[in-house]
């Protein structure tokens, strides 16, 4: 789902990359992150204007980070064996 959280995200990314000219592109096409991890070919990104393999490179290692930070945040915040998971009856 395209929320305003990931819109300004991918901004955030193009700003690092000193690629903030293609917001713009990125926003019409309505392409985030995930998108780009995981659903988007050299080309289709060379057309939004990366055309710099180099920056096509650090874009999708910035996307594929920004996509596993977002996977800690939801599956790793609570630790095996904390009160909250605990079984009555487990043994010690």
């Amino acid at each position: 789902m395209y929320c305003f959280v990931e819109r300004e995200k991918m901004d955030e990314i193009l700003t690092e990359l000193n690629l903030e000219t293609l917001a713009a592109a990125f926003q019409g096409e309505i392409i985030v992150p995930s998108i780009v991890q995981s659903m988007m070919s050299n080309e289709k990104i060379e057309r939004l204007g990366v055309t710099a393999i180099g920056d096509r490179v650090r874009l999708r290692e910035l996307c594929k980070e920004d996509e596993e930070n977002n996977s800690r945040s939801l599956f790793g915040s609570r630790s095996v064996g904390s009160p909250s998971t605990s079984r009555t009856g487990d043994v010690p």
